[in-house]
């Protein structure tokens, strides 16, 4: 069963690459794209929508990349702020007849999704390393994705 939208696990997982990586080099949008196995296209809204949150700093020119936001610890970023910034992407469909089952059945869920969504909000991108089979690897040492 899937939890959260590709897109929102395209940031999550993009937001992990910058932090680890960065202390090499600011980390390109087409090397983040290869590492993550996806075009570029897919992942410009969201790392758009990371900028404008300020959780990462892109940069333009020969030296341009994205970094974390200077003053922040990309250890310390909590899966729920990434999931939050690039939720705002996503269009809502129009409510179909019998919305109003619709919207008794999204009250339901949301109820049934309080759990999981503390859970992000308390959980790291350090605690989620420690669940990669990566973990602990740079961009030189991990298994190509």
């Amino acid at each position: 069963m899937k939890y959260l939208p590709h897109r929102t696990l395209l940031a999550i997982a993009a937001v992990e690459d910058i932090s680890r990586n960065q202390i090499h080099a600011r980390v390109t949008a087409p090397a983040l794209a290869v590492r993550l196995g996806t075009p570029v296209r897919h992942l410009e809204s969201a790392l758009q929508a990371l900028v404008h949150a300020q959780l990462i700093k892109g940069g333009r020119g020969p030296r341009g990349g994205y970094i974390i936001w200077p003053g922040r610890a990309g250890a310390t970023i909590a899966i729920a702020e990434i999931v939050d910034c690039v939720a705002a992407l996503s269009i809502e469909p129009i409510a179909p007849r019998g919305a109003k089952t619709a919207a008794s059945i999204g009250a339901a869920i949301a109820t049934l999704a309080e759990p999981f969504a503390s859970a992000l909000k308390t959980t790291t991108l350090a605690d989620l390393r420690t669940l990669l089979p990566f973990a602990g690897e740079d961009a030189a040492t991990a298994p190509e994705r």
